[in-house]
């Protein structure tokens, strides 16, 4: 579902992710990777339905009235925590880069 902008989204956030060359399902946003089934009985899950992963343990502390803003610094300050103020590892787990870090950082006002 969604129009040509919400598609531009979903691939410029997998380009963003990405770890490789390919843009991987696993690389798309979330609300792309978990689409509920069909409201009828039996029918299938989506094909691009991907394994539950997270990039960092702690998100269900995440409340849904939180603002992408909010959400992103969150993570953020997460993953440096468990990562010791490492930031490479930080990035490894956030699975963006060590400079995409470092801006959303400064972004928020943690560096």
């Amino acid at each position: 579902p969604g129009n040509v902008r919400e598609l531009e989204n979903a691939i410029g956030h997998g380009c963003m992710m990405a770890m490789g060359e390919a843009i991987d399902v696993t690389d798309l946003p979330e609300t792309l990777r978990h689409v509920p089934p069909m409201a009828q009985g039996g029918a299938e899950p989506h094909p691009f339905t991907a394994p539950e992963e997270a990039a960092v343990s702690d998100s269900s502390a995440i409340s849904s009235a939180m603002s992408l803003e909010e959400h992103e610094r969150h993570l953020l300050t997460t993953a440096l925590n468990q990562a010791g103020g490492n930031q490479s590892e930080a990035a490894r787990h956030l699975r963006i880069g060590r400079d995409a870090l470092r801006y959303k950082m400064k972004k928020y006002g943690l560096l």
